[in-house]
């Protein structure tokens, strides 16, 4: 009985894409244009690969970070160290924002040269953070309240009992 033979690479390459639905994986060329989305990606933002390839990748990021061109800072580091990471707010299809957490690197065989982005949506590990610091920010508020009215009374008892503080 013969065993059956290996998948090749491209056919691990495809199933890798196919089923890593919780990864963005996009391709962009030299310049920022999308040129090609994974299934993950359009999970994540919401737009078909046929909506959004040849599109300039810029349209994924909020607002404010497409109009400072942070998609162009983030090619110029990959491009300069081999990779950039990013966190950030990004934008989906609808408008909503996410947080995501991704890495772009530099691919550099022939034809397919440009940009390879992995990015994972971590909304709610960042919200989580934000609660967290929230309520840090709110504990150390009442500490100091508590301490505060813990001094007076002691400053208080002291005083009514004609204990001089400095001694």
């Amino acid at each position: 009985m013969n065993a059956p033979l290996p998948p090749d690479n491209a056919e691990i390459a495809r199933l890798i894409i196919a089923n890593a639905l919780d990864y963005a994986i996009i391709t962009l060329d030299r310049i920022g244009n999308i040129t090609s989305w994974s299934p993950g990606a359009e999970r994540i933002f919401g737009y078909s690969a046929d909506e959004i390839i040849g599109k300039p990748s810029s349209m994924l990021f909020v607002a404010a970070d497409e109009a400072a061109g942070a998609h162009l800072l983030e090619m110029d580091v990959a491009r300069e160290h081999g990779r950039a990471e990013d966190s950030r707010w990004h934008s989906r299809k609808d408008g909503q924002r996410f947080w995501g957490n991704g890495v772009m690197m530099v691919l550099t065989d022939g034809p397919h040269s440009g940009f390879l982005k992995i990015l994972r949506d971590e909304t709610k590990s960042k919200l989580a953070d934000q609660q967290r610091v929230l309520l840090l920010h709110e504990l150390n508020h009442r500490i100091k309240n508590t301490l505060a009215t813990v001094q007076s009374i002691a400053e208080n008892t002291l005083r009514a009992s004609s204990v001089d503080p400095a001694t």
